[in-house]
């Protein structure tokens, strides 16, 4: 007999490889999935009712959008003019005290913030192997020449009537090398009545004039429509730049028209079919329309829509912002959420996976299956004591299931098991702390004796538009790296998760606890063991006023057993408790009782114009006014009800009866 030969041991490192189709969060249109059916032939109208089913197309007027370009780090940036341009201390209309500053064709500004906005000159246009000289101006009729550093300001013109000259003045900032001064001072200018020119003795620039001090954000303007460039961007834009800190740092804010906008997009190449850009330009377009109306205000990369100015103007994407003018998609009337990503693997995501968000809130956007070439399929591999590391599980890490799928398929719950026991991880957590292109996947167990090294965490991915606001607060309290998160955004919402889990598990209890006989018998129960009750005892207060008044109620201890039962007339105080004053008109009938009204009291005893409410002083009344009009004779032929309280009425007889 032969021994059976002992297991081989597992050899290598476990991982787990992660296999999964798609870029993005998969919901709406699918920018890949576009570009395939403007190959075959489809229009962009045909694409945006695939991907955005129920919606229609509309068209909409001039529209102005703002973007959030650059937040400084350190309170300053620097803003340049290939064409030239002004900084204004407002966008038109009145200026503040020497503004606007005229920048010339080249120049360059630096724009700072420390409670109040500043504008210092740059010498960016000038040949670094040229000398500056500043020299001082020569004369009010004459054109100065630079005095600081790039920055000048000429001086003020009198009126016409004389009188004190208006403050301030436009300022000038030097873009071409001023040329060195000669060896024989030149002749001097005559100088108006009561004026005096004393030459420089230092050479060393004075500090910024005040003038060039706004206590309002400053705006920067290209000349002739051009373009103004972020230096720490290296990129241009159209339209005007405002730097604002808003109660927060410095941004620079980008507003131009929302055409010009959509021409600086970078979202797909501008080699691909027109019909493919057409349709990724209205979604476009109608995003950033309705991120407008939730915030005033969205950002340019990634979170909402990655916009690089007029440097990325093409071709391409001209002629699909030309071809699509003003066309927006709507649902029931307003701006649908019209979201997309890079490719959805062939099966879009509804708004719970992608986002978080309840489905059915955004009815357009759910699961579509669209036909590609290509889904873009992918494989990341991950040992399993960095899946530990990574989401902090305390033991030792053996399995990793996709526990909850979504209705494409994409993990919305992914369990981690192992010896500490299971430990749940929200789908779209698990793919961002990973770099997963997509939550479309299907883990497996293996082992590499070569693992690769952590990955590292992913990038931003878009938000719902109806999130500009959420964002736009995060950039303003200077979280620019937290703004970045997909976590961070939709934390918003995990209340409403929550809530919106806890609804559907009640609503799955509840129907099961009504499937069973048992339920509905007890139910039974009660509703006759509270009939019973009131029959035996009366309607409980306060609904006696609102229930019982002026009914007829059968007491089967005093009704004779034939015939109709006696009355029983209800003097009501509208949620009245025992011992509280009644505000009745005089010539209502009223009286307080300690529990219900008496039952022996007829209704034509009393003309109810001579009753008053009385109070609930004890019985007889001190009072010797206060005489009763009858009192309950005892009753021994009934047996009063067990603790039934015995009732009296206290009312005074006016000198009318």
């Amino acid at each position: 007999m032969v021994a059976p030969s002992p297991a081989r041991a597992q050899t290598g490192t476990p991982v787990v490889y992660l296999d999964g189709k798609g870029f993005g969060h998969g919901v709406g249109l699918a920018q890949w999935g576009a570009k395939y059916m403007a190959d075959a032939g489809a229009s962009h109208e045909s694409i945006l009712g695939t991907f955005y089913p129920g919606t229609t197309l509309a068209t909409v007027g001039d529209q102005t959008v703002r973007v959030s370009v650059f937040t400084s780090p350190n309170g300053q940036s620097t803003l340049t003019f290939p064409n030239g341009g002004e900084i204004r201390s407002a966008p038109d209309g009145d200026q503040a005290a020497g503004f606007p500053v005229s920048v010339g064709p080249g120049g360059s500004v630096i724009v700072s913030y420390d409670g109040a906005y500043h504008v210092t000159g740059g010498v960016t246009a000038q040949a670094a192997s040229e000398p500056v000289v500043w020299q001082s101006p020569q004369g009010a009729e004459q054109t100065p020449s630079c005095v600081l550093p790039g920055i000048t300001c000429p001086p003020p013109t009198t009126g016409g009537g004389g009188g004190s000259p208006p403050p301030g003045g436009g300022c000038i900032v030097c873009t071409t090398t001023v040329p060195q001064p000669a060896t024989t001072p030149p002749p001097q200018t005559p100088q108006p009545p009561g004026t005096t020119t004393t030459p420089p003795t230092d050479t060393t620039p004075p500090p910024p004039p005040a003038s060039n001090t706004s206590s309002t954000p400053l705006w920067a303007v290209p000349a002739d429509g051009a373009t103004t460039g972020v230096a720490e961007r290296g990129r241009h834009y159209r339209g005007m730049i405002e730097a604002t800190a808003d109660g927060g740092p410095l941004r620079l804010v980008n507003q131009l028209d929302v055409e010009s906008y959509l021409r600086g997009m970078g979202e797909v190449p501008s080699s691909w079919p027109l019909e493919a850009i057409a349709a990724q330009t209205v979604a476009a377009r109608t995003y950033a329309l309705r991120a407008m109306s939730f915030s005033g205000e969205l950002c340019d990369y990634d979170l909402c829509q990655v916009y690089i100015g007029a440097d990325r103007e093409t071709a391409g994407q001209n002629a699909a912002v030309d071809a699509t003018t003003g066309q927006v998609v709507t649902y029931g009337g307003a701006l649908a959420s019209t979201v997309y990503s890079a490719d959805a693997g062939g099966i879009t995501a509804t708004t719970l996976e992608g986002f978080g968000s309840p489905d059915g809130a955004y009815p357009y956007l759910t699961v579509v299956r669209y036909n590609t070439p290509d889904p873009l399929p992918w494989r990341t591999e991950v040992s399993l004591t960095d899946i530990a590391s990574r989401f902090g599980y305390q033991g030792t890490v053996s399995n990793v299931v996709v526990s909850q799928p979504g209705p494409s398929g994409r993990a919305l719950q992914v369990t981690i098991d192992g010896s500490s026991g299971p430990a749940v991880v929200d789908g779209r957590q698990f793919a961002s702390h990973l770099g997963l292109r997509s939550t479309l996947f299907q883990p497996t167990i293996g082992t590499d004796n070569n693992p690769p090294p952590p990955p590292a965490d992913g990038g931003a991915i878009q938000a719902l538009p109806d999130d500009a606001a959420t964002i736009r607060q995060a950039a303003l309290s200077g979280q620019t790296v937290a703004a970045q998160n997909t976590a961070d955004i939709s934390g918003m919402r995990d209340w409403g998760n929550s809530l919106l889990s806890l609804a559907r598990s009640t609503h799955a209890a509840t129907t099961d606890l009504l499937d069973r006989p048992a339920t509905w018998i007890a139910l039974l129960l009660v509703a006759l063991a509270t009939a019973l009750g009131i029959r035996e005892y009366g309607m409980p207060g306060p609904f006696v006023p609102l229930f019982a008044d002026r009914r007829t109620w059968p007491e089967p201890w005093r009704d004779p057993p034939s015939g109709p039962p006696r009355p029983r007339p209800r003097i009501s105080l509208f949620f009245a408790r025992p011992g509280q004053a009644a505000n009745l008109p005089p010539t209502t009938p009223a009286a307080l009782a300690d529990t219900v009204p008496s039952d022996n009291v007829p209704s034509d005893n009393v003309p109810s114009d001579a009753v008053t409410p009385a109070s609930t002083a004890a019985w007889p009344p001190p009072d010797p006014s206060w005489t009763p009009l009858f009192e309950p004779p005892p009753d021994a032929d009934r047996p009063a009800p067990k603790d039934r309280p015995t009732v009296r009425l206290r009312l005074r007889r006016t000198s009318e009866d």
